[in-house]
């Protein structure tokens, strides 16, 4: 590489400001389908948020740059199954967001403390593979 080259830059392109945004979004959807639950059409149309929601948050991962790594599909999957089969015990859709923004955080971070290391990405997967887990 040469000295006046920047090192391609990894991971997601979605700031602060929208990563609060899609949590608040997320929780929204949640705070719906608990309402849904009360007026008991939930059983009925909860099912429908869900795929739509766990669908159109792994496309916008996947448009705004988020390295959709096995961890990361794995959180997705598990909230999703959760959320479907879970009789809607708990809304869960906030913590699968904030749970992948603090993984791709903790790679942007690492990327930045050693970008010119040949090992960056294996240290930055270990991190990851570090990262707090959701449990139920």
């Amino acid at each position: 590489m040469q000295p006046d080259q920047q090192p391609q830059r990894t991971g997601s392109k979605i700031s602060n400001t929208e990563w609060g945004l899609v949590i608040g979004a997320a929780a929204v959807v949640d705070i719906a389908q608990i309402v849904l639950d009360i007026v008991l059409v939930g059983p009925f149309i909860n099912w429908l948020i869900d795929i739509f929601v766990g669908l159109s948050l792994t496309f916008y991962y996947h448009i705004r740059g988020v390295k959709l790594d096995s961890k990361k599909i794995a959180v997705i999957i598990v909230t999703f199954v959760l959320e479907e089969f879970g009789l809607g015990v708990a809304p869960l859709w906030w913590a699968d967001v904030t749970t992948i923004m603090l993984m791709d955080k903790t790679e942007k971070s690492l990327m930045k403390i050693t970008p010119y290391h040949p090992d960056a990405a294996k240290l930055a997967k270990k991190a990851t593979d570090m990262a707090p887990q959701k449990r139920i």
